[in-house]
């Protein structure tokens, strides 16, 4: 099924990957692959002294929504992976997962420390923030199903607003 929706021969997979695990492991290095750039301008954005700290974290809340809008195929994945049984959670929790948030901590942190951020558990904002803006088409059905006035093109901005106003203290989003 794999192959095909791909439109390449099924022994293919088989030749590339060896089966579907190995075709599953090539998905989470890829999608390892994708965060490493997001990584490295979080822990730029930690060191830099010189954009305010409230800028920066708008700016990282901002990159998290672009990079799910961008990576639209991407969605939920690690969220979906990470309750699989092991060995699948754990891979994903080791190679995606625990890179993606040692490398936002540092600055959600700092955050902390500032009083920016309310919540003083570092863990549960790095959660609140990919689960909301990782799962946009739950985020769209939720909304949905209880208003109108959300158009389906404005939720990833939106929540990103929202977001920030609620993880940044109030502060403008």
């Amino acid at each position: 099924m794999i192959a095909s929706r791909a439109g390449a021969a099924p022994n293919l997979v088989a030749v590339h990957f060896g089966n579907k695990e190995g075709l599953w492991l090539a998905c989470v290095d890829l999608l390892a692959e994708t965060f490493a750039p997001n990584i490295a301008a979080l822990t730029a954005m930690a060191e830099d002294a010189k954009t305010p700290l409230r800028e920066r974290l708008r700016l990282a809340i901002g990159m998290t929504a672009g990079y799910y809008e961008r990576h639209p195929d991407l969605r939920g994945f690690v969220a979906r992976a990470s309750v699989e049984p092991p060995p699948r959670s754990d891979i994903v929790s080791e190679r995606l997962l625990k890179p993606l948030y040692e490398g936002a901590r540092p600055l959600i942190q700092q955050g902390i420390d500032a009083g920016i951020v309310p919540i003083r558990d570092p863990t549960i904002v790095f959660v609140i923030l990919n689960l909301s803006l990782g799962q946009p088409d739950r985020v769209a059905s939720a909304l949905a199903a209880l208003s109108t006035f959300y158009p389906t093109d404005e939720i990833t901005r939106r929540m990103s607003e929202a977001l920030a106003r609620l993880l940044l203290n109030g502060g403008e989003g």
